[in-house]
């Protein structure tokens, strides 16, 4: 998957044009709900845990708008931070409208987790989902210099 994070997703702006052009050009302007929103829809309840930048923060500390088209085999997910400090609205801030990172699907979220904080990444966002599975993102620093997001969805 690949996260870009924009301003208006949803309203027209000045760049509407551009950008409707431009995805469509490449047959992703985002229309219909992708089992990936279906699945995201199911795991925003209120009951789960979340961090951000190592310290617990309350479900409602951001608001986001998300959608998500299929570009082949690769999810294109678009991002616009609403209100609230989050990693995407700082990416917004420090470097504008843009890629924000690579998502991959796992297995076990625990375990990816440990085995990048051994590699040296730190964690800037994680959350755990009721029914199980959760998501993390890293910064990859130096590594690689983008962040990862690992997710891992709950269980049938």
């Amino acid at each position: 998957m690949i996260c870009i994070v924009e301003r208006n997703l949803f309203i027209v702006d000045y760049k509407w044009k551009e950008k409707k052009a431009y995805f469509r050009s490449v047959d992703i302007l985002p229309s219909q709900q992708t089992e990936y929103e279906r699945i995201r829809e199911q795991t925003s309840d209120k009951k789960r845990e979340r961090m951000m930048w190592g310290k617990p923060i309350p479900v409602d500390a951001f608001k986001l708008k998300l959608k998500v088209a299929k570009m082949g085999t690769v999810d294109l997910e678009l991002i616009q931070p609403v209100e609230g400090e989050s990693i995407w609205m700082e990416h917004l801030k420090n470097h504008g409208e843009g890629i924000n990172h690579l998502g991959f699907f796992v297995d076990d979220i625990e375990e990816s987790e440990a085995d990048m904080e051994k590699k040296g990444c730190t964690i800037l966002y994680r959350t755990r989902f009721q029914k199980g599975g959760g998501a993390a993102y890293f910064d990859t620093g130096e590594i690689g210099g983008v962040l990862f997001e690992f997710i891992e969805w709950p269980p049938e």
